[in-house]
């Protein structure tokens, strides 16, 4: 979605005309007739006009600007690209079959529009990430799991003792959860298929 380069003054012919004769009767209150035979409110059409004009000039100004700076930059423009990211799909009540979605299917965030690029075969699982969670055992679990598992790890490894847990969902208000992946026991988050 490109940038939206502010508008230095959003005024329209319309709202240039109606401040205009809305400031006649301030100025000239001798002046009644504000239709458009009257050649006075034809000379401020004609004013209405050339200062929209005007506008429309001065709010180029900021891509002008743009591009110059890209220029200096020495960045050229890019050419239009498809976006990327993720879209979720849920069959709640549906049968427990792989659905098939064509190309150029429609999908949206929020009021923003999207077509994809390429079909897709939704198959009936859930993914859930998980992370293993370093717990804190005392040094009797600690030599007894070493024993246990001697002939696994080795004599120089000592096992990792972890809790797995679910990696927490986003907030209601949309922003995601943080996890540091030096503190799990592996570094490592999993994805678990239901």
């Amino acid at each position: 979605m490109p940038i939206n380069l502010p508008n230095l003054d959003d005024r329209t012919y319309a709202d240039i005309l109606r401040d205009a004769l809305a400031r006649i009767p301030v100025h000239n209150p001798e002046w009644t007739n504000f239709n458009d035979s009257d050649p006075g409110v034809t000379i401020i059409q004609l004013f209405a006009f050339m200062t929209e004009s005007i506008l429309y000039r001065a709010n180029q100004i900021p891509e002008r600007n743009r591009l110059k700076f890209l220029q200096l930059l020495g960045l050229p423009l890019a050419p239009a690209a498809a976006a990327r990211g993720f879209v979720t799909l849920t069959n709640e009540r549906g049968a427990l079959t792989t659905h098939t979605l064509e190309p150029d299917l429609d999908v949206r965030a929020g009021q923003v529009r999207f077509l994809t690029t390429q079909g897709l075969d939704v198959l009936p699982i859930t993914a859930q990430l998980f992370y293993k969670r370093p717990v804190e055992t005392t040094a009797e679990q600690a030599t007894l799991y070493k024993q246990l598992y001697d002939d696994l790890l080795g004599n120089n490894q000592a096992p990792a003792f972890y809790d797995t847990a679910p990696m927490p969902l986003p907030a209601a208000d949309g922003s995601l959860p943080a996890l540091d992946l030096a503190t799990t026991v592996d570094g490592c988050l999993w994805i678990a298929l239901l």
